[in-house]
């Protein structure tokens, strides 16, 4: 299984896409910037199919850190179906599988929608104050 970085792509407006790395080794898994894309599923498909390779190797537990400060509404239905397949996977492995989403303490409307899409997956996702 490989290591997945990518790094985020800037448009007119400022970085319109996160950078990505997950670590098959350690099980660390970072997304960190915004996700403001027209097209969100094809830039997270390498995510989903990384994600299929570690169904099939089922190394290590994941721990996942997002740190996302601002995403488009097809970015949020993209992240929904993520947590739901993060779901599946914990299921079916029985690895544990935690997701942290870091918050500026005062931005309420991110936790209502980070609330709101573990709601909606079925997983539990943390929110912590982000440093």
């Amino acid at each position: 299984m490989n290591y997945l970085e990518t790094k985020a792509t800037k448009g007119v407006r400022g970085f319109l896409s996160p950078n990505i790395s997950l670590n098959p080794s350690s099980g660390e898994c970072t997304l960190s910037g915004r996700s403001l894309m027209s097209n969100p599923r094809l830039f997270y498909t390498p995510v989903f199919d990384w994600l299929d390779e570690y169904e099939n190797s089922n190394s290590t537990e994941l721990n996942w850190h997002i740190h996302i400060t601002y995403f488009n509404s097809s970015s949020k239905k993209i992240f929904i179906t993520l947590f739901k397949r993060l779901y599946e996977l914990q299921q079916k492995s029985r690895q544990q599988i935690k997701v942290n989403w870091y918050c500026l303490e005062e931005d309420t409307d991110l936790k209502d929608e980070v609330e709101e899409m573990s709601k909606e997956s079925g997983f539990k996702i943390h929110i912590l104050p982000k440093e």
